[in-house]
Order: structure tokens, then C-alpha cells, then sequence
């Protein structure tokens, strides 16, 4: 049986995705949410969080942070 989420449930989902990639994103680099929530909402990483094809939402907010560093670095390179 395929469950399917609602558009609030999904959209819950990803606000406590995001809240925890920016409290992370703030601690490590010293930055404002201001600035993590930026630099989140830029990246190609949401971009895939937020396409429900992906699957990325389904992830845990620690694995995806990870990637989002991952691709940070990759940019600058």
C-alpha cells in the first residue's frame, strides 16, 4: 500500500529538514541564520531536497547537510 504525504505534511517535513541544516550550518561555520538560511536556499542541494522525485527529503537532516558541504566544497574547487 503506497502512502502518500499531504502538502502540509510534506512542507512540514522540509521546515524541520532546513531548521536543522541552519542550526548545524550556524554552529560550525560562526555565522548568522541569516546567512546559513542564504546559503541553504542557493544551493543545489535544495534544489534536490525539495523535488519530491529525488527521495533527498526522505533523508535524515544530517546525511543531507553532509552533502551540502560536500557540494560547497566542490563549487569552490
Amino acid at each position: 500500500m503506497k502512502s502518500t504525504l499531504t502538502k502540509t505534511q510534506y512542507n512540514y517535513i522540509i521546515d524541520c529538514i532546513i531548521e536543522e541544516i541552519a542550526q548545524k550550518y550556524t554552529e560550525e561555520n560562526n555565522v548568522s541564520v541569516s546567512k546559513a538560511l542564504s546559503t541553504i536556499y542557493s544551493s543545489t542541494t535544495y534544489k534536490k531536497i525539495i523535488d519530491t522525485n529525488t527521495g533527498l527529503y526522505l533523508m535524515s537532516p544530517m546525511y543531507i547537510y553532509e552533502r551540502m558541504k560536500q557540494e560547497s566544497t566542490t563549487t569552490r574547487n
